[in-house]
């Protein structure tokens, strides 16, 4: 989902970086943090409104999160 939406904004993920143990995140909930490579700040908009879209959230200890993990206990 988060590839497919990347990639309809037009980006290009350059890198991916799991962090599976995280304090300040609800067990079982992974960070997941992407490079990304965009055309400009019209290029970035275009990502986060594809991720919106592709049913992300904004988050609070995150930039963005899944609706699962928003519904997690912390």
């Amino acid at each position: 989902v988060v590839r497919r939406a990347v990639a309809e904004a037009g980006a290009n993920i350059i890198e991916v970086e799991h962090e599976l143990v995280t304090a300040e995140l609800p067990s079982g909930v992974a960070r997941i943090t992407l490079q990304v490579e965009v055309t400009g700040a019209d290029g970035f908009d275009a990502v986060i409104a594809a991720l919106h879209d592709a049913g992300m959230l904004d988050g609070e200890d995150t930039d963005l999160m899944t609706v699962a993990a928003a519904h997690m206990p912390s």
